[in-house]
């Protein structure tokens, strides 16, 4: 991995939020994981030391002054939304919270984190995104678990692997099809049996069908960034980023 020396272990979401809403991913800089999780990985099941991993959260907690612990997840690529409670290790690829100082977070590695609040400020939530999930139906839910008109939502789309870097073959591409034809549209077409896949853009329409509209999104590539990111598609055996969400 390159030094860069505009790295950081923290990158907030850019978006109008409400007063009180903190968001944002961290990078994998910083971090005690040797390599090949170097540095700053959160997640236990990608086979990194687990005491690495515990001192890595516990680094997340004091530079961010969290009062609680994050709410990790068990994400499994499906479409269940928990409520935070500040339980952990819960099956899910969601959560939302109505309760300030519980942060909900969801880890990926070139999957897209959904970071969602609504305009009055007091209900976020945090989605794990993968093509998997997509056809599940995540996204609807994710938008129907929020007690508000979808208009009132905000969304920030995380970092994730963009089209040029995200190839896929025939299963992802008819299942995507599947759920709306009007998912055609986010692919590009490679050869005969594989295409490039613009995953933002089948959220944006889904979340546009579901009434929500106030969308932000990240420029940045996993594949692309690896100075600051984790990407699977790049290196399979990897680390985690965390993108998080919470109120103060």
């Amino acid at each position: 991995m390159k030094n860069n020396p505009d790295s950081l272990p923290w990158i907030p979401a850019i978006w109008d939020a409400p007063p009180g809403i903190n968001a944002g991913i961290t990078t994998r800089v910083g971090g005690f994981s040797k390599a090949p999780f170097n540095a700053f990985n959160l997640a236990n099941h990608v086979g990194d030391d687990k005491l690495d991993v515990r001192k890595n959260r516990s680094k997340l907690i004091a530079d961010l002054n969290l009062e609680n612990e994050p709410v990790w997840l068990n994400q499994i690529h499906q479409n269940r939304i928990v409520t935070a409670d500040g339980n952990i290790n819960i099956v899910a690829d969601g959560a939302i919270t109505s309760t300030p100082g519980i942060p909900c977070v969801v880890m990926t590695a070139d999957c897209v984190p959904l970071l969602i609040c609504n305009q009055d400020g007091d209900t976020i939530g945090a989605i794990h995104v993968g093509w998997r999930g997509l056809v599940s139906g995540i996204v609807h839910n994710a938008v129907k678990v929020f007690d508000t008109s979808p208009d009132q939502l905000m969304v920030w789309i995380g970092p994730h692997i963009k089209e040029d870097n995200y190839e896929v073959g025939p299963d992802v591409y008819h299942s995507c099809l599947e759920i709306d034809d009007n998912l055609k549209s986010a692919f590009k077409r490679k050869d005969s049996t594989h295409w490039y896949a613009n995953l933002e853009a089948m959220i944006k329409y889904l979340l546009n069908k579901s009434g929500v509209w106030n969308i932000y999104s990240s420029s940045y590539c996993t594949y692309l960034d690896e100075d600051n990111f984790f990407s699977y598609r790049r290196n399979q055996t990897t680390g985690r980023m965390a993108s998080m969400i919470w109120m103060v």
